[in-house]
């Protein structure tokens, strides 16, 4: 029987590259759309912290990135290194939603990484 946990996490984490994606793309078009790319960007962090919650048990709630970013502070030191600021600027946004992302798939519970990759 599938582990409906694990489903949430490779459904958030797929968001959030689908997220990442969708800013990367829109980058390329250059300053017109710096402020999607800052949405996009900011909603790939939103639902990669979400995922990293949802392996601990936590509920998966997406829209407060900074209240995400201090529940995953609170497991895992590493994020305190998390730059909030930069994901609100369009020059920073996209490298640290991937710096967040790469964060959460390198410290998920072994064996749900393969499953996100796959």
């Amino acid at each position: 029987m599938p582990d409906p946990r694990g489903e949430t996490v490779v459904s958030l984490l797929r968001r959030a590259a689908s997220e990442l994606l969708a800013a990367q793309i829109l980058a390329e078009e250059g300053e017109k759309m710096e402020a999607s790319v800052v949405f996009h960007a900011q909603r790939a962090a939103e639902n990669a912290l979400a995922a990293f919650l949802a392996t601990r048990g936590a509920p998966a709630r997406v829209k407060n990135l900074p209240g995400l970013l201090q529940e995953v502070r609170a497991f895992l030191p590493a994020f305190a290194q998390v730059r909030l600021d930069a994901l609100k600027t369009p020059a920073t946004a996209l490298a640290e939603a991937r710096r967040i992302l790469a964060l959460v798939t390198d410290n998920l519970p072994s064996g749900m990484g393969k499953a996100v990759k796959g």
